[in-house]
């Protein structure tokens, strides 16, 4: 085993044994990050390029939550940390309300990160490897891999710069397809506005057929699907057949032919502008790309681009909270409103919140409707921001103080009134989560 894995070892033992995780996020589809209650994160990454495992202070990278690490794994204990004999594999053994191991296999080119049961029963996989010869399907029991693999471990790294400048190179990549994906949807918008331009210069002819039909006589005439008229457009003239609608009068296809030689003068006035606009905004693009191959920040590179709801928005513009609401601030930076009274739950639950914000009432109870928002469209909220919603939740109830009481935990999406009772609430999915008052 390499020495620098041996350091890793002896750090994490020291920093992390005894102590609660508190929170798990994805950075990336191969980096986790398991963060514990004294700031301290395992920031890991299982990438054949960037194997490594590091003991890191806690990151703040916009990330994703996995809500079945959360709900297996946060608010347990770190018992202990071992080595697989003669593998580059971790063992992290979690023990509190349930036991849990989690595996960090260093394998270069199959390295995964899995959630075991005490019985060693694959719970959960960060990759699902399917083989005669590989572990990793959830409700198989774990197993090493197969003899054969190299044990030089020198690939491993415990330095968080790897893993930085890994998801900076991953960061940058996905930009720039992003980018690019968008300079190639303009220039396909460009040739399908060059071709109604083109399309619209040809309409301009259409103007002389209906100037050509108004001198052929009867107007009202209808049932004709063709008729001969003479061409006044060229100098000596002539006759020509011109194509009609048999449904309307001629008069009706002269307007018609009029209709279009106007589209034509329109598309000819307006297109080139357009498709300017889609170059310089091609030129810009790719100004961008160049922009993204000099960064070397990768807070810079991912930072979130928060797009408000519409009922938060015009909240803000707003800037006023019914009096029967009250806003609370939660960690994080999230933001929730809970009711004072039957009618602040119904504003609450109905009129503040969007499908997706997060719903907290404590079970059996009369209390405060709180919803806490999610414009990010999490799958979970962090543990610490939960932890605070469920307090608030049970504390603004009328269960009994010193009580460990439940909490009913859902989204907005999921309610639907109770008619004739003000303030009432039919839940059609939800889960439950206990608080000790004390």
């Amino acid at each position: 085993m390499c020495e620098h894995l041996n350091g890793f070892l002896i750090d994490a033992k020291s920093n992390l044994l005894s102590k609660r995780i508190i929170e798990v996020q994805k950075l990336d589809e191969y980096v986790l990050n398991f963060i514990f209650e004294n700031k301290m994160s395992i920031l890991s990454s299982v990438h054949p390029e960037a194997i490594c495992f590091t003991i890191h202070k806690k990151v703040d990278f916009p990330c994703e939550q996995i809500p079945f690490l959360k709900e297996n794994l946060c608010g347990l204990f770190l018992k202990e940390i071992e080595k697989v004999e003669r593998e580059p594999i971790l063992k992290f053994q979690f023990n509190g309300f349930f036991e849990r191991i989690l595996i960090f296999e260093g394998v270069k080119r199959s390295g995964n990160i899995l959630l075991l049961d005490k019985d060693g029963v694959v719970l959960w996989a960060l990759k699902t490897f399917k083989g005669e010869f590989r572990k990793g399907i959830p409700l198989e029991k774990w197993r090493l891999p197969p003899e054969g693999q190299k044990k030089n471990y020198d690939y491993i790294s415990t330095n968080p710069e790897k893993i930085y400048d890994f998801l900076l190179e991953r960061n940058k990549g996905k930009l720039r397809k992003e980018i690019g994906g968008k300079i190639k949807f303009l220039k396909r918008k460009i040739e399908i506005l060059k071709n109604e331009l083109k399309e619209g210069e040809n309409f301009l002819d259409f103007e002389n057929i209906g100037k050509n039909l108004l001198s052929c006589g009867d107007l009202h005439r209808r049932g004709l699907s063709e008729i001969q008229v003479f061409d006044y457009s060229e100098s000596n003239g002539k006759q020509v057949n011109v194509q009609l609608e048999p449904k309307l009068t001629i008069l009706e296809n002269a307007k018609a032919f009029f209709k279009l030689a106007k589209k034509g003068k329109e598309r000819i006035s307006r297109i080139p502008g357009r498709i300017k606009e889609c170059e310089n905004e091609i030129a810009k693009l790719e100004e961008r790309i160049e922009e993204v191959e000099n960064m070397s920040s990768l807070e810079t590179l991912i930072k979130e681009k928060r797009v408000i709801p519409k009922k938060e928005r015009e909240t803000r513009k707003n800037n006023k909270i019914p009096k029967e609401v009250i806003k609370i601030e939660f960690p994080k930076h999230f933001v929730g409103y809970a009711g004072k009274n039957a009618r602040g739950n119904e504003i609450v639950s109905f009129k503040l919140s969007n499908g997706e914000d997060f719903w907290f009432h404590c079970a059996d109870y009369k209390g405060a409707h709180l919803i806490v928002k999610n414009p990010d469209k999490l799958d979970a909220l962090p543990f610490d921001v939960e932890k605070e919603a469920l307090k608030f939740s049970a504390e603004h109830s009328s269960a009994p103080k010193g009580n460990v009481v439940e909490v009913i935990v859902s989204k907005a999406k999921y309610l639907s009134k109770v008619k004739g009772v003000l303030g009432a609430v039919y839940v059609s999915k939800s889960k439950k989560k206990r608080i000790d008052l004390n």
